[in-house]
């Protein structure tokens, strides 16, 4: 397919800690897209603790939102399992997917989408100017590191108060399909403390991690 009239793509390096590693305990490098362009996409590789991926998931969510917070003083929601929110807008997702399971941790990676400078339903829009992906990337990953250190030592409680805080889609009714194949309809209640969803349905609360989703629709409002 031809090149022509597509957009020329600039890459950003930028060096990583050691808790971002390949499964060779490497360091590796995140890349990312021109600084201006439509969106932001960073994926990189990060180890957690095996009996702590659905607090990373939370965590991610959390490290977006405070990132961009800090950056342009804008409140954000997060819609559970993975989706960012500015006012009624989705603006981006997030994702983590296990890669390599060790005897005390797991290799995720971690990939991110931000609609950065669209003309439509973007961050930009929100705030009438455009962003920068390259101040945008850089501060989402110096605050990943530090959280991926507070997990490791067991600092997890605090990401589950602080998600609900900006838990955009507390009190809906949702349908849940897992990748299971099973369904779950019921109102979303809040978090566990290790991050499950609860949610309210008519055989009673029931606990969803988020590893274990396929979809979530909402049903109400």
């Amino acid at each position: 397919m031809s090149s022509e009239g597509t957009t020329k793509r600039k890459l950003f390096f930028i060096k990583t800690t050691p808790n971002l590693c390949t499964p060779q305990n490497m360091n590796i490098f995140l890349l990312c897209s021109e600084d201006l362009d439509p969106q932001l996409k960073i994926c990189s590789l990060v180890k957690v603790p095996r009996d702590a991926l659905s607090i990373a998931n939370l965590a991610l969510g959390l490290v977006i939102a405070n990132a961009l917070n800090e950056l342009y003083s804008i409140d954000v929601g997060l819609r559970w399992p993975n989706k960012i929110q500015l006012g009624p807008h989705v603006v981006g997702q997030y994702y983590i997917k296990v890669k390599n399971v060790e005897e005390k941790s797991c290799v995720v990676e971690v990939s991110i989408e931000l609609r950065t400078n669209h003309k439509e339903a973007s961050i930009s829009r929100e705030l009438g100017h455009n962003v920068s992906n390259k101040d945008i990337a850089i501060r989402i990953m110096d605050r990943l590191d530090r959280v991926l250190s507070d997990i490791e030592e067991g600092i997890r409680w605090r990401f589950v108060y602080d998600y609900m805080s900006r838990m955009a889609n507390l009190g809906e009714e949702v349908r849940i399909r897992l990748r299971s194949g099973e369904e779950i309809v019921g109102e979303v209640l809040g978090l566990r403390r290790d991050g499950a969803l609860a949610v309210y349905s008519p055989k009673g609360i029931k606990y969803v991690n988020a590893e274990d989703v396929e979809d979530i629709t909402t049903l109400w409002p």
